[in-house]
């Protein structure tokens, strides 16, 4: 159980931080986030290599395709199949690569969905407001 919790906290920061570095996580059109993804599924092919994977392959190729050719419904109908897949272990992959897929997935798409209503944090803003009116107490 740790060491399923590891890899989803791995796989996570590793889409994090990506996208972190990478800015907004947009390229043409704000793609990037959905390479990352294909990173993250060819990572847990390797390490479960059971299964059909192609699928998922397939998904992820329909969902850049969209988004290449600007069609939020392509996108959005590949990304749910995506993730029914994921969420019923479709074409007998792992129960840990597909748990953890799952909430990277969703990760990403929360993290994508931030950025693209303008509501990362711009560098050198303090994350909440200071107070300055509130009294401490100096004894």
């Amino acid at each position: 159980m740790v060491t399923r919790k590891r890899y989803h906290a791995f796989s996570a920061f590793f889409v994090f931080l990506g996208m972190t570095l990478l800015g907004t996580g947009s390229t043409s059109g704000g793609t990037l986030w959905v390479y990352e993804l294909g990173d993250c599924l060819m990572f847990y092919q390797a390490k479960y290599p059971g299964g059909n994977w192609i699928p998922y392959i397939e998904k992820l190729d329909l969902v850049k395709e969209g988004l290449d050719r600007g069609e939020p419904t392509v996108v959005r109908h590949a990304m749910e199949s995506f993730l029914r897949m994921l969420r019923t272990r479709a074409h007998g992959i792992a129960d840990a690569a597909a748990l953890d897929l799952y909430q990277t997935s969703l990760d990403v798409l929360a993290f994508q969905k931030v950025s693209s209503m303008g509501l990362e944090r711009q560098g050198g803003m303090d994350p909440l407001p200071r107070h300055s009116g509130i009294a401490h107490d100096s004894r």
